[in-house]
């Protein structure tokens, strides 16, 4: 950037302007846990999702798993293989992603599981 449009940006300058941007668009990572976990907690009360949250000390969320009562009765089915696989890196609330998956007889791919911790 200095070459092409001959002025000197540091890195911290660019790495604070794309925090910004990214807390305008998205807004804070906390009003983002608070969402999930708000439309999590509904749909465990319709009963229709499994839902568990792990809690720090100062209330900041440190894990969560949640399955739908589909993903329940499929790994009832299908717990004879699990595939776990964590996505590389970490979200932006700085937790890796679990998925727990399955394969069924017809060699399908099942979605048992998502845990964040």
């Amino acid at each position: 950037m200095e070459t092409k449009f001959d002025c000197e940006i540091n890195y911290k300058t660019i790495k604070n302007f794309y925090y910004k941007v990214i807390n305008k668009l998205f807004g804070q990572p906390n009003d983002d846990a608070k969402g999930l976990v708000n439309l999590l907690e509904i749909l465990k009360k319709k009963g229709s999702t499994y839902f568990n949250q792990l809690l720090s000390n100062n209330g900041h969320l440190e894990a969560l798993v949640f399955a739908t009562l589909d993903m329940i009765e499929l790994y009832k089915l299908y717990k004879d293989m699990l595939i776990l696989d964590t996505t590389f890196g970490l979200n932006r609330f700085n937790m890796p992603l679990l998925t727990l998956a399955g394969v069924k007889n017809d060699g399908t791919t099942l979605i048992l599981d998502f845990r964040c911790f």
